[in-house]
């Protein structure tokens, strides 16, 4: 079962749906898209853009979502991702 929620006060946009233990998709409002997000271990992570044939892996979810921008500009909302699925993994 999936857990749907507004994460984020500051763009109550932006949300988080908790698709497993380790698995997250957080979406921002059209055009922006989303973004699936992977924990594969302790320090292993996977970011993809849903729809687009993208993604980015590093040793916490910063490095990984700098990988899949691989230095291109992204969207603003990005920066705030690590802290929502802090935060909804520690709320479980």
């Amino acid at each position: 079962m999936t857990q749907r929620s507004e994460i984020s006060p500051a763009d109550p946009q932006l949300l988080v749906d908790a698709r497993g233990d380790g698995e997250w998709i957080v979406s921002a409002p059209a055009p922006d898209g989303a973004l699936h997000v992977y924990r594969l271990g302790p320090a292993d992570w996977l970011v993809s853009e849903v729809g687009h044939d993208s993604e980015g892996r590093g040793c916490d979810l910063g490095q990984a979502l700098d990988a899949l921008s691989a230095g291109a500009a992204t969207p603003a909302w990005w920066q705030a991702v690590p802290a929502l699925i802090d935060g909804c993994d520690r709320s479980g």
